[in-house]
């Protein structure tokens, strides 16, 4: 009997080992590691994983039996299913993390080279300084406008960061946060008068936040606050087409963060044109993702340069 008790217990350890070792059981436990910390976009990236990229791998798959083969299998048919690379992307980035900390436990070998040469280069949408120009004739008027205008005169700040802006990290007319996407940093800044009025028109003295988006007494959780941010943000986008629509602005495909790519823009157009500087009003941690940001002009602008830059 403690003979038989004995080969149990070893198989129970090794059925246990195994488990601990499959693709599917980490990415399990991540999901859940990450909704315990609240971190609901990370875990949106893992979730994306499991049940998009997961299932085109081999059943029950271990981190030692996971071949690069695989993996390119698994992109094929993505990108045969008409998922864009720049999707797909996402789910390589999480993979990669994944792997590598399993690695550091253990439980997996090295991770291979994800040189995958996937798309993912989101082409820069700007808006001409006519374009802007029009913005600022009706600024006032709409609530979606201020905004946009808010994010270009806080150096391409997104949306997100804005809507949890307090009136705290506003000091001597100085803005001072850190990326949330990120978590780094960015050099303070000094408050345009264009935004200081646009921030006077809708502060509020019974909320600690610039814009009157989040109430603490209500938004208790950072689950509630992203959610909220999230709401709020959808209703000003569908306002900020219709505008766009309106003035006969081509609308971008991501309108508020076209707002990020016209201040980089007009960054770039300086006559001395540093992009280590760029690149701290930026926020960026890397040099390469600024010169993406840079490396389309606005075409009319192109035109011109060339034309005047020609010597007949």
């Amino acid at each position: 009997m403690p003979v038989t008790h004995g080969v149990a217990s070893s198989s129970l350890v090794q059925t246990a080992k195994r488990v601990d070792e499959l693709v599917s059981s980490a990415l399990f436990c991540q999901i859940e590691y990450l909704d315990s910390l609240d971190r609901i976009n990370t875990k949106r990236q893992y979730q994306y994983l499991q049940n998009r990229f997961l299932p085109l791998l081999p059943d029950n798959v271990s981190w030692k039996e996971l071949t690069y083969e695989d993996l390119q299998t698994a992109i094929f048919k993505l990108r045969k299913q008409g998922l864009k690379d720049s999707s797909i992307s996402v789910m390589i980035r999480a993979l990669k993390s994944l792997w590598n900390n399993q690695y550091k436990k253990g439980l997996a070998p090295v991770p291979p080279r994800f040189d995958f040469k996937l798309k993912t280069g989101a082409i820069p949408e700007y808006l001409s300084r006519e374009e802007l120009f029009k913005l600022l004739e009706i600024k006032g008027q709409y609530e979606s406008v201020d905004v946009w205008l808010l994010l270009y005169f806080f150096r391409g700040m997104n949306f997100k960061d804005l809507a949890l802006l307090k009136d705290c990290q506003i000091v001597n007319n100085r803005v001072y946060y850190t990326r949330s996407k990120t978590g780094k940093e960015v050099p303070s800044f000094a408050i345009h008068e264009y935004a200081q009025d646009i921030i006077s028109r809708y502060s509020c003295k019974e909320n600690d936040y610039t814009m009157p988006y989040v109430n603490d007494s209500i938004h208790k959780s950072i689950r509630s606050k992203e959610y909220r941010v999230k709401k709020v943000r959808g209703r000003l986008l569908s306002e900020l087409r219709d505008v766009f629509a309106g003035l006969g602005i081509k609308e971008p495909f991501r309108p508020f963060y076209s707002a990020r790519y016209t201040f980089a823009l007009h960054l770039s157009e300086h006559p001395k044109q540093d992009l280590f500087q760029i690149k701290r009003a930026l926020g960026h941690q890397s040099i390469v993702t600024t010169e993406k940001y840079i490396r389309r002009l606005n075409m009319k602008d192109l035109d011109k340069y060339i034309d005047e830059s020609m010597p007949f």
